[in-house]
């Protein structure tokens, strides 16, 4: 039962206890314990008390407090105003030490409640403290000697209120630690995807050395000494500038910032870094070919900045404006960022943390959005992107598709009884799939503020997203959802000593 409507639950408000009435200490700690299980209840259950209640409850906590000012008084009488020392006894006549916590007339350590929540823990639900501290102070009254059910209603209240807050206190510490496991874990996997992108970009590189090797040698069996006026020795050479440069910046990133959890100093996500050096180098490789006309307006001046996309599901009614709008209010970066010829790029920063890149692939039919935000999970960029191959004699009517993708917890088991969960891209074909929010695109391109139904729901994205950054239980969750839950594993042990991938439902 609810502790206010046990307390409250007569409609009467209960007679304010005046601090000369208290008749032992025992009493005014039972008094204290209910006006804190009250206020406790009140802040985490969301039950809103009246005004008449509340100033009870006012009243009734000044009281308490006057009776420890007298305390402090030296003084000639007895009772509970008695010596300055103040002495508090037990039911049994035995004195508490001071500085004891008290219930039920008793002293009582953290070891003893302690000791009734690894008893009780068994039975516990799981994220339900207030069930949970029931058992503990059903426990807890028994090893007092008393009989919980048996008790007043202030006297459960207070034994309830102790049980509370120690296992509030035991939550949180495990929550911490908890965090910390997994932020090295984080931290672990980073460096490891780190590793595998770099080996990745120089195998790449390799590859590329390879076959401008191999052009040189055909340009040189046909007698040409000059390779640079060769078409393809210069998008060879371009590309392992771009690849080059892309390495150089995995180089420069601290490993140890990656080991403590650090993250890289950028404010725009990691994509679309990469994307800006990836620019970077297409304008270097530019400079050494001397193709730098690919950036010029002859490239350009014919290219249409209206977009019209086909209908597809899952692609937002607002897409086209939003592509629309960037393009239009936005600013033309297309020399710095893109990455190939026939690519335009347009960014548009909506407010003080928000910013939206626009990037037009004519070549393969895509339209892709980049949105930067604070509020997306792991802080990283959150891509929509649409896509309709060109046709071609093999299949002469393609059909578009839309996708979203952002960073998210993916989990992979690691042993018989247990897997990891790194962070890596994670997708699907709706905005209804990401975690993140992407109200802000909607606004900014519809130019209206959203309705109440739709702020509340997305706070509650944003905040999901967050406890998704921050909670590895809140990260379990997600994998869960996304993958399945994991599987009971049957085969032998070194079946992962390669690593293997989780076996959960739905993959």
């Amino acid at each position: 039962m609810s502790v206010i409507k046990a307390f409250f639950g007569l409609g009467k408000l209960p007679k304010v206890v005046k601090y000369f009435e208290f008749q032992s200490f025992d009493d005014v700690n039972k008094m204290g314990g209910a006006i804190r299980a009250l206020r406790e209840e009140a802040r985490t259950s969301g039950a809103q008390l009246t005004k008449n209640q509340q100033k009870y409850l006012d009243d009734q906590q000044r009281q308490v407090e006057m009776v420890f000012e007298q305390l402090q008084q030296p003084t000639t009488q007895t009772g509970i105003r008695g010596t300055q020392s103040a002495k508090i006894i037990d039911m049994q006549g035995k004195e508490i030490p001071k500085g004891s916590k008290i219930m039920g007339g008793k002293a009582v350590d953290d070891k003893m409640i302690d000791d009734a929540i690894e008893n009780t823990s068994p039975g516990f639900a799981k994220g339900d403290t207030k069930y949970n501290a029931e058992l503990v102070a059903e426990d807890l009254a028994e090893r007092m000697g008393l009989v919980y059910d048996d008790l007043d209603t202030k006297q459960r209240i207070d034994i309830y209120g102790q049980a509370y807050d120690r296992l509030s206190k035991r939550n949180f510490q495990v929550k911490e630690f908890e965090k910390r496991i997994a932020e090295k874990l984080s931290a672990q996997n980073k460096q490891a995807v780190d590793n595998i992108r770099k080996k990745k970009l120089r195998d790449e590189i390799s590859k590329l050395d390879d076959k401008i090797e191999a052009r040189k040698l055909q340009l040189e069996q046909r007698g040409v000494e000059d390779f640079e006026t060769d078409n393809l020795f210069n998008k060879l050479d371009q590309q392992r500038n771009d690849l080059s440069i892309k390495l150089d910046f995995e180089d420069l990133v601290d490993p140890e910032d990656l080991a403590t959890g650090g993250r890289v100093g950028f404010s725009m996500g990691r994509r679309a870094f990469l994307k800006l050096m990836g620019g970077a180098a297409a304008g270097i490789g530019a400079l050494k070919t001397g193709a730098l006309k690919m950036f010029g307006k002859e490239t350009v001046k014919n290219i249409p900045q209206v977009v019209t996309t086909a209908p597809v599901p899952g692609k937002p009614a607002w897409f086209d404006s939003l592509v629309n709008k960037v393009i239009r209010e936005g600013d033309d970066v297309t020399k710095r960022f893109a990455t190939k010829e026939r690519e335009i790029v347009h960014t548009k920063k909506i407010d003080e943390d928000n910013t939206v890149t626009v990037t037009q692939d004519l070549d393969e039919g895509i339209v892709r959005v980049e949105y930067d935000s604070p509020t997306n999970t792991f802080e990283e960029t959150v891509q929509l992107q649409y896509k309709k191959p060109l046709p071609d004699e093999a299949n002469p009517n393609p059909q578009a598709e839309f996708t979203t993708a952002e960073s998210g917890p993916v989990g992979r088991q690691v042993s018989p009884d247990d897997y990891d969960i790194d962070i890596d891209e994670v997708g699907g074909t709706s905005i209804r799939d990401l975690d993140s929010d992407v109200s802000k695109l909607k606004e900014y391109a519809t130019d209206k503020k959203p309705t109440m139904k739709e702020f509340v729901e997305s706070k509650n994205r944003r905040d999901r997203a967050q406890q998704i950054t921050d909670d590895p239980e809140a990260q379990s969750d997600a994998v869960i959802r996304r993958q399945g839950e994991m599987l009971d594993y049957d085969g032998p042990d070194d079946d992962f000593a390669s690593g293997g991938i989780a076996r959960l439902l739905g993959e």
